[in-house]
């Protein structure tokens, strides 16, 4: 095994005739300690490190481990002329080797942050420490194995490491880091070895004592190129570095290095015990060192750390990559002589990250990367370097990534018939004047492409951070308008169709070969998963020069370790760009091979931030060190180990078995004879008492950063309790930003809330929803719960109700009911619970409430012993009777029951720690004039040496309380709700629906089976509506939208203000509307409403009392379309029979113009009136788009009323409505003209065909589509 070579390597090393070992002592600035050490110089190379004159200077230290033993990692560090190496190494049994003077340097990063591409800026500043340690290790049945095992020369050569028993030799970490879950482990000779030497360069060069953030301590970050202290190699690196990271016991040497005076446990180390030849002051040690001064090289631009003298690499497949990433676009070329594409500033950074992704990528034996950016790029050479790529094997990986332009060209229908847009998406290669017709790849060459490299059955992946929309994409404007710098990657146009022998397949294809053929006869779809940036009438867009889509797919993976589905990563970065970008990537896998691909980890990696709680670690009676945490807390057959620590030491303890509620644990001899017999220690687990909750993030109408802000939020601090869920039906929760207030609801159930909404006043709602998730996690834990082990249920429990009858549950449910009494809804309830088995048992009682609390006191005392056949009754406050009442937030919510849990936990050992089950409850949603109350119930292993215990076990009793008034509601609860902006949204969604007018306009009713309880009726009572509560739903909407207006004033104070005036284009109750994309980027306060003329406008002038009392910038306004297309539109057509094929005008009556003419004179007043209050005011108008009237008489009323008159050409009435729609808009674009600060906006074609809610209405994207077109003028003005 090789661990048990490492000290006679060692020994074997120091004999070494090849290198000259003189032993140093120094002291240590100001204290009583000195550092030792060895000066290690090989006889006969040189060249390994570089001396500049003067030296740089030391900004921080940087730690490694050499993954291998010391003579490999010496040997390597000391190369000739390779400048790859560090300063000092520390060999296992303590011994420090300096290699060369601290104040030189010499490669050690490689390609990481701020050193790559900056001539080793970052090498030059740091000074490094590598620990002899070999790293991560590879489980293969019952042993551990190095990396350098079955290398793919010779698959049978074993480089064992140790045994699984040997757990001495390794650390097992709770959760994976970068993929790797086990880890050699260090000495403590090497831990106090490098306090000593970090405590004297500290003091060398002025280098703070100081170690990032935890939060940031295991991850590449940005924030170490401004740091100033101790940091460790992977902090540079992003992923395909794994020192230092959670293996390692940082708390020992932080509070070694900050210590006031630090003294080793082994003051003498065995190789310092030979005084002759001692260098002993640094005057002579500068000395010993001869280089030529002034030597400067670049190493290397990146290197393998793998230092074992005799072992090869773990078998892995081959990559295979091509990475193209083109800014440069020539845009002084015009194209067929229309287009031009604009520069970009983020793809080649985005392929070059993307490239250092996958040359970290330890999961690969050799890496073939191609990496081809702007002129590199073109057509002829990305189709070369794909037939390299058709060299890979069987099981190798192929991966193809792009980010640049995207744009469309006009399909050859008769050749590619199952286009139904008659167009081909397109990448764009670079081009210039000499290669300026031949610049486009279709997706039909990408496909003939894929199918020929892929043959041999490697694992293939393309990636393209681009889009391939044509003339509009509906979130461009929105995007710009929230974010700086913002670039779309396409161009608004499509191509025309090429000829046939530009395609790359022409030589061997012609569309002759097409006539009568499906296209995957001749162009078989290749085995692949492909992930696109967004859906084709979205834009990719890059934000301050990255491709938002490249850096949250590598970001997602990152995290995980790479330890992801294609699936779980698609959902992940759908998610997160979904909602702060509006933008949605796409997963592709051709069918016949979605199954088998579609759950495989990203580039086909084998394998399937924690939480860390601790709690006190002593010694029992019996000689056993007892965790006072159980199964009951999580702890179970997957944990391995425990990190046991007291305010100096830190040590590793295993699981040797667990309790209901305690876990005993073991330690290797030498820790055990350490360890205080009389002391308490902490005990750290990774994980306890979580579990992860899956969330459906729905941004409605609120800023997109806080999506953003929140997302990251959740991967970086909670990812173990909660991580984004693309599909709501399988999410556990919905999580909705509306109105100015986040709502985590049941999902589709968005208008019951489970606990308080939180105001999106400012960033610290983040803070406040991570805290509740992680809480909300703990509480499914315990409901949960429960010992796979245990056989059978030994508690009977029953249930009585307030009469004394017996309650029956049905799967362990049982459904409670309330009585009315003294106007109240009320009852009580006994349990009984009993001991049915032949042994005793200790049985607590968790009670979890609705509102995600866990509370311990039904049970008298907590943990209640019971004898065989011994039965106890739950207590309420001393009294065996338990009191139920219905909970306010749930009657005026309208939940059908309310639902509670009894969790009982039961063991043959008395259980001393489920105090830490409690939980506080979350505040209940808002309820009229103060918050809800919190819960119905009272007042208002498979090793040898470890095992679970299977003596204890749960019984989860589920209580279901009816609401005897769901769907009865009190009038005057109605009415408050209605008028209170905090619940006015949940009245309409819990009591009312929406109904389509005859002219589809949306109009509040209330459910048909909800009922109104009069004020003087008693509570069964139930009577009917008034029309004032209608009209008061009708204008709710509005309340509730203006509340979002006064948070978003809030929050941003100078950001300009808006008032809006229209119809249902900007108030639609079922559809987010125009205004409700715009509030996610201004203050907008709203006095629009759904089925408004404009005529209403200007007789009861809402609009201008808002903009007189709330001094807007800019006034948007949407009105006419009820006034001429409203139910009276049947008065405007000609009675029938017509003849087909006249013109529009022929089936109109003269009131149709006087109508429009009508508007136009109505315009004009309103605006002479706005101008006359606010001359700098802005104004934004729009016409509509062109409506298809439906072919129906049973539905809407354009179409219906056309052919009740006679008109039976679909095409004359399309027609009608096509003419009547350009006469508004040309009336409407006239007046805008007469005013200096008048905008109008063309709607006409914004709207995409599978874009219309209803007969009249765009959805949720065409409303996205013409708020573009606003924000697109809103910016310009703001901007000049």
């Amino acid at each position: 095994m090789r661990y048990d070579t490492l000290a006679a390597d060692e020994a074997a090393f120091k004999k070494r005739t090849d290198y000259t070992f003189t032993p140093f002592t120094v002291p240590v600035e100001g204290e009583n300690l000195s550092l030792r050490g060895i000066f290690c110089k090989p006889k006969n190379r040189s060249g390994y490190y570089n001396t500049p004159e003067p030296p740089h200077a030391k900004q921080r230290i940087v730690l490694h481990f050499t993954a291998g033993n010391l003579s490999g990692g010496i040997n390597t560090l000391t190369t000739q002329d390779f400048r790859v190496s560090v300063p000092f190494v520390i060999a296992r049994d303590g011994t420090i080797y300096q290699l060369f003077p601290s104040k030189d340097w010499s490669g050690h990063i490689g390609a990481g942050i701020g050193n790559a591409g900056t001539g080793n800026a970052q090498d030059k500043v740091t000074i490094a420490i590598e620990i002899i340690n070999y790293g991560y290790l590879v489980a293969r049945g019952a042993n551990l194995e190095t990396i350098y095992s079955r290398p793919k020369e010779s698959p049978g050569r074993i480089d064992l490491y140790c045994p699984l028993t040997q757990t001495e030799a390794y650390q097992k970490l709770a959760q994976p880091f970068r993929g790797q879950q086990y880890y050699a482990s260090y000495t403590q000779q090497q831990y106090e070895s490098l306090i000593i030497l970090l405590r004297f360069l500290t003091k060398k060069y002025n280098i703070p004592r100081q170690f990032l953030n935890e939060s940031s301590r295991y991850q590449g970050t940005q924030e170490v190129l401004s740091f100033k202290g101790i940091v460790s190699h992977v902090n540079y690196r992003t992923s395909g570095k794994w020192d230092l990271g959670p293996a390692f016991d940082w708390q020992q040497v932080i509070s070694g290095v900050q210590a006031q005076a630090y003294q080793p446990a082994s003051a003498i180390r065995e190789a310092l015990l030979a005084e002759k030849g001692l260098v002993s002051d640094e005057a002579a040690q500068e000395a010993y060192w001869n280089e030529p001064r002034g030597v400067e090289l670049a190493p290397p631009e990146d290197f393998e750390s793998h230092f074992n003298d005799d072992e090869g690499s773990v078998v892995k497949p081959d990559l295979y990559a091509l990475v193209v990433g083109i800014d440069d676009y020539e845009d002084q070329v015009i194209l067929n002589k229309k287009v031009i594409f604009p520069k970009l500033r983020g793809c080649v950074a985005d392929a070059t990250k993307m490239r250092r992704y996958l040359e970290n990528d330890s999961s690969f034996e050799q890496k073939h990367i191609t990496f081809l950016t702007n002129r590199q790029a073109t057509k002829k050479e990305i189709v070369n370097a794909f037939q390299q790529l058709g060299r890979a094997g069987k099981d190798d990986v192929i991966v193809f990534y792009y980010s640049g332009h995207g744009t469309q060209e006009l399909a050859d229908t008769a050749v590619w018939t199952a286009e139904q847009d008659g167009k081909l998406e397109c990448l764009v290669t670079y081009y210039d004047e000499d290669h300026d017709d031949d610049y486009l790849m279709s997706d039909k060459e990408l496909r003939y492409l894929l199918s020929e490299v892929s043959a041999n059955g490697a694992h293939t992946t393309v990636i393209s951070d681009c889009c391939h929309s044509g003339d509009n994409t509906r979130n461009a404007g929105l995007i710009r308008s929230t974010y700086d710098q913002v670039i779309e990657r396409r161009i608004p146009y499509v191509f025309p169709q090429r000829t046939w022998e530009k395609f790359v397949f022409s030589a061997v294809l012609s569309p002759a070969d097409f006539a009568g053929r499906h296209i995957d006869a001749l162009l078989p779809p290749a085995r692949h998963v492909s992930l696109s940036a967004c859906e084709s009438d979205e834009s990719a867009v890059e934000v301050s020069g990255e491709g938002v889509f490249t850096k949250y797919l590598l970001k997602s993976l990152e995290v995980s370790g790479g330890q992801l589905s294609y699936t779980a990563l698609h959902g992940r970065v759908k998610q997160m760009l979904h909602n702060a970008f509006e933008q949605t990537p796409v997963m592709y896998i051709p069918p016949a091979f979605h199954q088998q691909l579609a759950w495989n980890n990203v580039f086909n990696k084998p394998g399937a931030a924690g939480n860390t709680t601790y709690a006190d670690v002593l010694r029992d009676g019996a000689g056993n060190w007892v965790l006072q945490r159980g199964a009951v807390h999580g702890i179970g057959r997957s944990t391995e180990g425990v990190t046991v620590r007291d305010d100096e030491h830190v040590y590793q303890a295993k699981v040797r078995s667990v309790g209901a509620d305690t876990t005993i644990l073991s330690f290797d001899n030498a820790v055990e004879s350490a360890l205080d017999t009389t002391r308490i220690y902490r005990g750290y687990v990774e994980g306890l008492m979580s579990q992860q909750l899956k969330i459906h993030l729905n941004n409605v109408d609120n800023v997109l950063i806080d999506s953003l802000l929140l997302a990251e939020k959740m991967m970086t601090e909670i990812p173990a309790q909660a991580r984004l869920e693309s599909k709501e039906e399988e999410a556990d929760y919905t999580l909705t930003l509306r109105n100015g207030r986040a709502v985590l609801s049941k999902p589709f159930d968005t208008f019951r809330p489970v606990v308080e909404q939180i105001p999106l006043d400012s960033e610290a709602f983040a803070t406040e929803l991570v805290k509740d998730l992680k809480h909300i996690s703990n509480w499914h834990f315990l409901k949960n719960l429960r010992n796979d082990a245990s056989v059978g249920t030994p508690l009977q429990i029953e249930v009585r109700d307030d009469e004394g009858q017996p309650i029956q549950a049905e799967n362990n449910v049982v459904r409670l009911h309330y009585r009315q009494t003294g106007g109240q809804w009320q009852g009580s309830i006994r349990i009984k619970i009993t001991n049915t088995s032949t042994r005793k048992l200790y049985c607590c009682c968790v009670f979890l409430d609705a509102a995600f609390g866990a509370s311990l006191g039904l049970l008298d005392p907590i943990v209640t012993p019971l004898d065989p056949g011994a039965s106890k009754e739950l207590s309420y406050n001393g009294q065996t009777t338990i009191p139920i009442s219905l909970d306010n937030y749930v009657r005026l919510y309208n939940w059908p029951q309310n639902t509670e849990y009894l969790q009982f936990i039961v063991s043959d050992e008395d259980l001393s720690n489920v105090e830490e089950l409690a939980l506080e409850s979350l505040p209940a949603p808002f309820t009229i004039q103060k918050r809800g109350s919190a819960k119905g119930i009272g007042p208002a292993v498979t090793e040898t040496d470890k095992n679970v215990a299977v003596s204890w076990s749960t019984q989860l009793l589920t209580l279901e309380y009816i609401n005897p008034e769901y769907n009865i509601i009190a009038e005057s609860d109605l009415k408050a709700m209605l008028e209170d902006e905090n619940l006015a949204e949940y009245a309409l969604g819990n009591y009312f629906e929406v109904k389509a007018t005859p002219d589809l306009q949306p109009e509040y009713q209330l459910k048909p089976d909800v009922q109104l309880r009069k004020p003087d009726a008693h509570l069964d009572e139930k009577g009917f509506i008034r029309d004032s509560l209608l009209d008061a739903a009708n204008n709710t909407a509005r309340l509730a939208r203006n509340s979002k207006y006064r948070i978003m004033r809030l929050r941003f104070p100078h950001a300009p203000v808006m008032v809006s005036e229209g119809d249902s284009w900007f108030q639609h109750p079922l559809v987010v509307d125009t205004i409700d994309h715009l509030s996610k980027v201004y203050p907008i306060y709203c006095v629009a409403a759904a089925g408004d003329t404009l005529a209403n406008y200007d007789r009861e002038g809402e609009w201008l009392e808002a903009v007189g009392s709330k001094s807007p910038r800019f006034f948007l306004i949407s009105g006419g379309g009820n006034d001429v297309l409203g139910e009276q539109f049947r008065n405007h057509i000609k009675a029938g029979p017509h003849t087909p094929g006249l013109s529009p005008q022929d089936y109109l009556e003269p009131t149709l113009i006087a109508e429009l003419d009508n508007l136009k004179t109505i315009y004009r007043k309103i605006f002479t009136e706005l101008f006359a209050l606010r001359p700098d005011i802005h104004a934004l108008c729009h016409g509509y788009d062109y409506i298809t009237p439906l072919e129906k008489t049973d539905k809407g009323w354009l179409g219906r009323y056309m052919i009740e008159n006679g008109m039976t050409s679909q095409a004359d009435r399309k027609g009608v409505i096509t003419y009547i729609l350009n006469e508004f808009n040309d009336r409407l674009e006239t007046v805008a003209a007469e005013f200096p600060n008048v905008h109008y906006i063309n709607a006409r074609g914004l709207v995409a065909g599978d874009q219309w809610y209803d007969e009249i209405h765009p959805d949720k994207q065409g409303f996205q589509a013409v708020a573009g077109s606003f924000l697109n003028v809103i910016n310009r003005l703001t901007a000049g």
